[in-house]
Formats: C-alpha cells, structure tokens, sequence
C-alpha cells in the first residue's frame, strides 16, 4: 500500500519533471546585440567592437550579421558574417573591409541562433574609411602638411629642431605653427 506522504513525493518529483522539460523547451531568438563602435579605422578596413546580447534565447550564438549603410540612404546592405569568438568575452570584435570609399557609413549587428535572426543593434556612429595620418610635402615651399585624422592641417617649415613621434611614424618639426 502506499501511504500519503509517498504519494505526494510522487506528485512533487513529477510536476518539477514536468516544469524542468517544459521551461527547457521554449527558445526564442537572441536580444540584440551593443552598439557597435569602430576601432582601428584604415583606408581599407576598421575593427568593429559591439558586447554581446543580453539574452540568447536560449540557445548559443552561431553568428553575428553585419550591415552597413551609407549616410545619405536608407537602405542597409549585408557586409558579412562575423564568429562568435569565445563563450567567455563580452565583446565581440569583427574585422570590417572597406566596400564603399570615403563615404561615411553606419554599421549594424544581428545576433543569430539556432531560432533565427533577433532584432539589430542600435546602429553606429557614421565613420569614414581613412588614414589617421595623412603625409605630405610640398617641395616648392618646403612645407610638411599632416592631416590629423582631417580634423586639422598642420604647416611646419622643414629643418627640425624637435621630433615629434606617432604610432609607427616619426616628424621632424619646427616649433612654429602656421594654419
């Protein structure tokens, strides 16, 4: 015979089978990922970092989709695919390559699982692909012209009395600034 108290251990042991399969079963598709941010930006590719969804929809990221679009259209075009890196890092970095020239553009992210495609990230800051550094030198007036990040020209008379050092480059400059 069984007593009461067994009976009720029954019922307890199978309604938490019960809720454990049911809870298990339902995926969703993953919230979306940060907003991305570009790094390392160069004439012909940048770095875009962005974290990771919130929430994966339980089940693990297979894939972030990236799309770009230009600063005058409206339109969002597919630029690739970017692994999911290690389990362990909140941030994901991509390597983007330059598809449109010097036209400032916005990029977005996907998260996708083994459900789908979730919503996209908030779209990025406009970038532009180009040289932070940019050299030239005008013989005709002995001038050296750095553009940095073509946020300002710097005129400097070439003989140097300083020396003034930038990622991998080193300029020789004058103390003198002419805009």
């Amino acid at each position: 015979m069984k007593t009461p108290q067994k009976r009720i251990f029954l019922l307890a042991c199978l309604g938490l089978t019960v809720a454990t399969i049911t809870f298990a079963g339902k995926i969703d598709v993953p919230s979306p990922p940060g907003r991305p941010s570009a790094c390392d930006i160069n004439v012909n590719w940048c770095k875009l970092r962005f974290l990771k969804p919130m929430n994966n929809g339980g089940s693990r990221i297979q894939f972030y989709r990236i799309e770009f679009r230009k600063k005058e259209s409206a339109r969002w075009i597919f630029q690739g695919n970017a692994e999911n890196q290690f389990s362990y890092d909140d941030i994901i970095q991509a390597h983007v390559d330059n598809r449109v020239g010097a036209v400032p553009v916005a990029f977005r992210v996907f998260a996708n699982n083994e459900i789908g495609r979730g919503e996209p990230s908030k779209p990025s800051n406009l970038i532009t692909f180009e040289d932070c550094l940019l050299y030239t030198s005008d013989a005709a007036d002995d001038l050296l012209c750095v553009d940095l990040g073509g946020s300002r020209i710097i005129k400097k008379k070439k003989p140097s009395l300083s020396l003034i050092h930038i990622g991998r480059i080193s300029i020789n400059l004058r103390k003198e600034v002419y805009q």
